[in-house]
């Protein structure tokens, strides 16, 4: 059996009040990482054998 590591990823829905990244512009990035193997957990995951399952609930743009 394979483990699973699910990483939920969605935009903030309220905006800050600050100059940060806008949270519906850096989520895709974010996820897109994730799908490409790119990002901390996916190093993580091949570490143990286990596999990354993004789960989009409520990225703005559709991803792949």
């Amino acid at each position: 059996m394979t483990s699973a590591i699910p990483p939920l990823d969605m935009d903030a829905m309220e905006p800050r009040k600050s100059k940060a990244a806008d949270a519906r512009e850096v989520s895709p990035q974010i996820a897109l990482n994730f799908l490409r193997g790119r990002a901390a957990i996916n190093v993580l995951a091949r570490e143990v054998g286990a596999r990354v399952v993004v789960t989009d609930i409520g990225v703005d743009p559709d991803l792949p």
